[in-house]
Formats: C-alpha cells, structure tokens, sequence
C-alpha cells in the first residue's frame, strides 16, 4: 500500500477548499502565479501543521499558527528551508549557526591540552576588546556622507544639519579660499589629497561668522572642522546620536583583522594556525589545508572524529558553490539564497531520513549555470526516503519532480484553486535598450570586505546599474 500524506479543505488565507494528497517519497512541484496560494499551502499550512504536530509532541508552546483545514493524516516531520534572513544578530556566524565551532573547539582543546570554554565565540574573556567580538570596527561611509556629484559651494555633505546650513557654507568657503581650493569645482574633481583635507581637517583659524538659523540672527566663532572629522570626534567621545549612525559603514577591526578571537586566544596552535586564521580562510582553502594535515591527525581518533565531520559539511558547500564563504561570515551579512543553501548543505549531510523538505524558490538568485547543482541535491534528498515541497517558478526543476501541483489561476482573490497545469513558457519580448555614458562617478579604491581584495572600480551615479 502506498503511504500518502493527506490534507482536506485547505482554507489558509485565500486557498479555496483545497484538498492535497502526497505520496511519500516523491519530489512535487508546486506552480502558479504570484500571490495564487503556493506559500499558504506548502508552507503556512503543511510544513506548520507538521511543526506544530512535533512541537505538542514535545511539550514545546510556540505561538498559535493561522492555517485553516477540515482534517489532515500521515503527516512527516518537517523542515522549512526559505529565502528569508530573519537574522539580524552581528556576532551569529556561519560557524556558531550551524554548530562548526563545536568541532573546532573539541580540536583546539585537544591539541594544546586547554579548556574548550577558551575558545567559546561570543564571551567577554575571549573576544577581541576593540570590537567585542563582531570583527568590525565602525568607520565614516564616505558614500553616505558625500554627494561626490555636488560643487563645493553647493555644500556637498550630507551631515551637516540644513538648519545651520548658512553657517557650514560660510566656514566651507573659508577655509577653501585659506587652503588654495577652489569652490566652484566638483567634489569628486578634487584631487584625493584636497578631498582629505576638506572631510577630515581642522582649520588653525576660527572664522567669526554672521548667519541666520530658524529665522533669527547668529555670531559664531570656531574653527571649520571637516565632516569625517566632526563625525568621528563625536562617535570618539560616545556623543554621537543613534539617527547620525546611517553615515557608518563596516571596516575589518584593525586589531584582530576580523578573526573576532583575543590575542590570548589567538596565541594556540592547530597545525600552525590559530582559530581567528582557521575561520578566515575561504571554505576550499580550509578544506586543502584539513586535507594537507590528514596524515598527522587521521590515526589520532580524538581528532580524526571532528575533521570528518567538518570535511564532510564542507564537501557539499563545495558542491552548492558556496566555496567563498568562509566561517567567520555573519548570518546577517549572508543573501537569502546563500543562507538556503548553507541550509540545504546541512540537510544533506544530515543522517535523517523519512522527512519532509519544503523548499521555497531554491534557484532564486543563482545563476543558469547552478541549477543542476540544486537539481542534484534534491534528487539525493529523495534517495534517502525523504519527500520534497518545491515552491518555485523556474521550470528547470520539473524534470526532477514526480508531480506537478499548479495553484491558480491568478494572485489574490484570483488565487487558490488547483488549475489545469500550463507548461507553455511564457514569451519574453526584447525591448530595444540604449546606454549612455554616466555624468559623474563615485569612485572606490583598495576596497577589502568579504571576499573582496583590494577592488577598485567606479560607480556611476544616478543611473541604474
């Protein structure tokens, strides 16, 4: 007898009585338009009546679900991998997210004979000082604070408030004319060394000037003090008003070059390498180096234990192309897309079986040339007994799946109906395009972040890129 999973009268949101019958170890794919019901019965129906099932199971309370359906049966445990980054936590990283630390942790103790508790990420005894632990050190975005299109008499910073602007034009203009800079030009005209001098000096002169604010008459007499430099003075002195935080961008904490750790921490020893250097290095670097050591750890069990285990996480990283990451990336940093694959990587190394996997747009974001990677994964996720949800609206999946579920016939109100499955492609019209050169530009040089090394390249402004 074939097992079904069974699900009658669906009315979750705009679904239309749906009835909905699975047969357990298939791959389905579940089509239709935008806003037709897809997410309502894959997701806030089937995959939450299954969380919620295991949950009671468990004695665990979580919040009262919204789906509405007459009766279900022969449900699986599930696992919902989505599009969306609800983590916003700057210390969460790929490496604590998905428990990595524990295996680096066991070897690190191991091989210098200390406590796993020195290498516990996120502790006021372990991380860096500077940056308590983020990796990052808070710097002035030059790209939020310069309108780099704008003339210098046209005041062409961001920070300086538009009440006083009377007076930061006249205390611009001063020390222009003392500093040989002439106003009339662009800011990104301005040679690198003039734009330094205008964003982070302090004029050795006070200019007593004459201005109005909010309709009345002022005199003030103080020295022209460069935006940047006002800004971090400010930030320096804990002065700084959460709203002006906007003109911060992120820069590698210059003390601990982003490994996160203490230099005490810092000071052990894996084959050479401390943990800070372990978590930078890129996944198929790291993954060479594992491999490049085998001989001295793969006859010691205490060792040999964990790096199977982080071998075998990091082989399907490698096979869903997410080889450039590295484990001291944070999760909030991470796209959608990237984050459902990691996900996806962790479910296929799992040793479960019998579940089911709901997966929402897995291709959104990735590349033509990537889809038979996800393919690939899907079809093992099936080997191993388990039955597969496919919300998606790239057709390159179908020829994966068992059964092809269109949800239609429109969105909204229009929505909700199991429909007739249309596998005609729809036509896409080529419109004549016709490109120009940008009027200015905003320039980036030596730019380091993530996976970026020294990039240099310029933005145009005011276009869409």
């Amino acid at each position: 007898m074939i097992m079904k999973m069974q699900y009658h009268g669906i009315t979750t949101n705009n679904v239309r009585n749906v009835d909905i019958e699975v047969e357990l170890g298939q791959v389905v794919f579940f089509s239709g338009p935008s806003g037709s019901g897809k997410s309502s019965i894959v997701i806030d129906t089937i995959h939450k009546i299954s969380e919620d099932e295991f949950f009671q199971l468990c004695n665990v309370r979580e919040d009262i679900s919204t789906y509405t359906i007459i009766d279900y049966d022969n449900i699986l445990p599930s696992v919902c991998l989505q599009q969306e980054n609800y983590n916003r936590n700057p210390r969460s990283t790929i490496a604590t997210y998905f428990n990595l630390d524990i295996h680096f942790k066991e070897l690190f103790s191991v091989v210098n004979s200390v406590s796993k508790i020195l290498f516990q990420f996120n502790t006021r005894n372990t991380w860096c000082e500077a940056c308590c632990g983020t990796g990052v050190n808070l710097s002035p975005d030059l790209l939020a604070i310069v309108d780099f299109d704008c003339k210098i008499i046209d005041v062409p910073f961001r920070t300086w408030h538009i009440s006083q602007s009377e007076y930061y034009k006249q205390s611009l203009l001063l020390f222009c004319t003392e500093q040989g800079i002439n106003p009339a030009q662009k800011f990104q005209a301005l040679s690198s060394k003039q734009q330094d001098i205008i964003l982070n000096s302090e004029s050795a002169a006070k200019y007593k000037i004459n201005f109005r604010c909010n309709g009345r008459k002022h005199t003030k007499t103080a020295p022209y003090r460069g935006p940047v430099l006002e800004l971090q003075q400010q930030f320096d002195k804990d002065k700084l008003p959460k709203h002006r935080l906007k003109y911060f961008g992120h820069s590698v904490c210059c003390h601990c070059k982003g490994s996160r750790f203490s230099s005490d921490v810092l000071q052990h020893r894996l084959y050479g390498k401390n943990i800070g250097e372990l978590y930078l290095m890129e996944i198929d670097v790291l993954l060479d180096w594992i491999r490049k050591n085998e001989k001295s750890w793969k006859n010691k069990p205490e060792e040999a234990r964990p790096f199977k285990k982080i071998i075998r996480f990091f082989e399907s990283l490698v096979r869903l192309n997410l080889n450039y990451l590295h484990l001291n990336r944070s999760i909030p940093s991470l796209s959608g897309g990237e984050l459902q694959r990691l996900r996806l990587a962790k479910a296929v190394t799992s040793h479960f079986t019998n579940f089911l996997y709901v997966l929402d747009e897995p291709t959104s974001g990735l590349h033509p040339s990537e889809w038979n990677t996800i393919e690939n994964v899907i079809s093992e996720l099936k080997c191993r007994n388990n039955t597969v949800l496919l919300i998606e609206h790239n057709g390159f999946l179908r020829k994966v799946s068992d059964r092809i579920i269109c949800i239609g016939p429109g969105g909204g109100t229009k929505g909700g109906l199991i429909v007739p499955d249309n596998k005609q492609e729809i036509p896409c019209t080529m419109v004549e395009t016709q490109f120009f050169l940008a009027r200015s530009v905003a320039k980036i040089r030596n730019a380091t972040y993530n996976n970026i090394v020294n990039g240099s390249f310029d933005i145009p402004t005011n276009t869409i890129i």
